[in-house]
């Protein structure tokens, strides 16, 4: 199913944001994690490694780079001493927005390629696909927690 153009695609995605976030000390694997800080404002630090599928310890590098960027705030979580409480900083708002638009545009070089008969049968595909994996780990497709 993951053919070369998928590939190449996914190569030119991850080359774009880091372009855009370079800018900001940033490389495209820190941007969802760091929005997600933002959208939250702050959240346990396993919370959000469980929201990602990378390895744990890529994301504690990843928190450990925002929190030297001084995006991002750790201390320990009070309620269970062995684990962290991450919360956005101020910096860490403004360059949250800076990633949400770098993935708007690039949304919208995208959607230049396509009609809206090709994107709705894509969207319906993806959708399609995403049901099939959930069903697969007997998970909710529309968990919006995954």
């Amino acid at each position: 199913m993951i053919d070369k153009a998928t590939h190449r695609l996914n190569r030119y995605h991850f080359r774009f944001m880091d372009e855009r976030l370079a800018p900001l000390g940033l490389s495209g694997p820190a941007g969802g994690p760091l929005m997600e800080i933002a959208h939250r404002e702050s959240l346990k630090m396993n919370v959000l490694a469980g929201l990602f599928p990378f390895h744990k310890s890529h994301i504690t590098r990843v928190v450990q780079h925002l929190v030297e960027t001084g995006y991002v705030e750790k201390a320990v979580d009070l309620e269970d001493g062995r684990g962290f409480i991450l919360t956005i900083t101020e910096a860490g708002r403004q360059a949250a927005r800076e990633v949400n638009r770098a993935h708007e545009e690039w949304e919208r070089l995208i959607d230049q390629a396509l009609t809206e008969e090709e994107k709705n049968a894509y969207r319906d595909i993806t959708q399609k696909v995403c049901r099939k994996a959930a069903a697969y780990f007997a998970e909710d497709p529309d968990d919006e927690t995954l």
